[in-house]
């Protein structure tokens, strides 16, 4: 099959094409990757800045009013003097911060007296004592500042839940402790209705690794995964893994991570997508060069097939063959030079045919030549046949014998001319022959070089 030249022009070029749209696509999807994922890096990360933004300042206006609250003489009188009116007022307070805040479930105050007073109003267990509840102990433990739980079952609910509690101080003594509950359901509306990039998700997950908001791992302890293991050991970046990316940044001082997380295939989806259109036109470019690449090689050795089918002729004897020069490439000079090399190779057997046509002539006169010395020569004889035979007659004949002398005389006389021109056609026969010799080697000279112009060519088809 590659025996052909323009089957091998056609497969280098297509194993050049091959090898341009393998390195085109690997080029192009590495090139592509990256810059996805620095697009995933700048859009997740202005996106979670401003979640973790929205986050932070709502924990701040749960920590402002709670330390309003514990800071407050309200507060610090009623557990001092727990009058009607000093109640009511401080009911009507809590109240007002329920209503304020939406995603409250609950506000409340515990003292170190086993008491609780509650908006809205719940009932608890007779043995119920707040100060050995984890909100309690949190705040009682760093007064001066408002601590986070993490999520628990609440006693009331049921539900699961993460308490804001701050310690309220008298006489530097924690006597009760003001605190806000916010089920993890409300955690979630914080975030859930935020749309992430390339349909992902958000996720809110504490230092310690109970998530706190997700859409299906909610109120999991998720530590001992090792997807999430990574975010809680890290500050803030993105990791992106085999099948998910996960992007996470920190929030306040809480130690929480507010993360988004979505597939691997959808930030690179874009990437695959342009995969697969270089992919078809890739083909399709690679299909139309084969075809164009063909047929152009077909079109530079059709020519060539045509020089040999001439070469052969002139090989065989043929001189009367040309061939047609449609091109001023090297396949027209090639064709050109094969012309001219007929032609010269005509005027060299005009020329051998010349010579030998003098040759056979200068042959014919030295025949006709020899043919009157030998005439001559019997003549010659004959004389002297005659002197001999009247030799006897000498003394009575000798006018005959001058006579027959004379006729001798001149007989050799023509012998000798005779000889002259015999040498001449000789000479000139020899000439003849020489030119004869050196045209025919000529011939034998221009015959071997359009052999070995039949060769090459040959030798380039394969």
């Amino acid at each position: 099959v590659f025996k052909k030249l323009h089957i091998k022009i056609a497969g280098f070029v297509a194993v050049i094409l091959i090898l341009t749209v393998i390195v085109l696509q690997f080029s192009t999807t590495f090139i592509l990757k990256s810059m996805l994922e620095e697009e995933a890096k700048d859009s997740t990360s202005s996106l979670l800045s401003s979640l973790k933004g929205n986050i932070e300042l709502q924990l701040k206006n749960y920590e402002t009013a709670l330390e309003q609250i514990s800071d407050g003489q309200l507060a610090q009188t009623f557990l001092k003097d727990r009058n009607g009116d000093i109640t009511k007022l401080l009911n009507d307070d809590l109240k007002q911060i329920k209503e304020k805040n939406e995603f409250v479930n609950l506000v409340y105050i515990g003292t170190d007296q086993k008491e609780m007073f509650t908006f809205p109003k719940k009932t608890f267990e007779k043995n119920y004592n707040p100060a050995e509840r984890p909100w309690y102990k949190g705040a009682e433990q760093t007064p001066d500042k408002v601590v986070w739980t993490e999520p628990y079952k609440d006693a009331v609910s049921g539900e699961l839940t993460i308490t804001a509690a701050k310690a309220i101080v008298i006489d530097q003594k924690v006597k009760g402790v003001v605190s806000f509950d916010l089920s993890l359901d409300s955690i979630n509306k914080i975030i859930e209705n935020q749309k992430m990039p390339y349909d992902g998700y958000a996720f809110l997950i504490d230092k310690q690794g109970m998530m706190l908001a997700h859409p299906s791992k909610q109120g999991e302890d998720m530590s001992q995964d090792q997807t999430y293991k990574n975010v809680l050991s890290g500050q803030d970046g993105i990791k992106i893994g085999k099948d998910s990316v996960i992007a996470y940044q920190t929030v306040g001082s809480t130690g929480w991570k507010i993360g988004t997380q979505f597939e691997s295939g959808k930030l690179l989806w874009v990437a695959g997508e342009m995969n697969k259109m270089v992919i078809i036109i890739s083909a399709i470019a690679l299909a139309a060069a084969i075809i164009l690449s063909y047929f152009l090689a077909k079109s530079i050795t059709g020519p060539i097939k045509q020089l040999i089918t001439k070469t052969k002729a002139v090989a065989e004897g043929d001189l009367t063959v040309q061939s047609v020069v449609k091109s001023k490439d090297e396949i027209g000079t090639l064709t050109n030079d094969f012309n001219k090399m007929v032609d010269h190779m005509k005027e060299m057997i005009l020329k051998v045919r010349a010579s030998s046509g003098k040759v056979s002539e200068s042959t014919d006169r030295l025949s006709a030549v020899s043919e009157e010395t030998v005439s001559t020569s019997d003549e010659i004889a004959k004389a002297i046949e005659e002197v001999a035979a009247g030799a006897t007659e000498q003394a009575a004949e000798v006018e005959t014998v001058n006579e027959k002398s004379e006729r001798l005389s001149v007989k050799i006389k023509e012998i000798e001319n005779h000889a002259d021109s015999i040498q001449k056609l000789s000479r000139t026969s020899e000439d003849a022959s020489y030119e004869g010799i050196d045209a025919l080697g000529q011939l034998l000279a221009k015959s071997n070089e359009a052999n070995a112009e039949t060769k090459k060519v040959e030798q380039m088809l394969q």
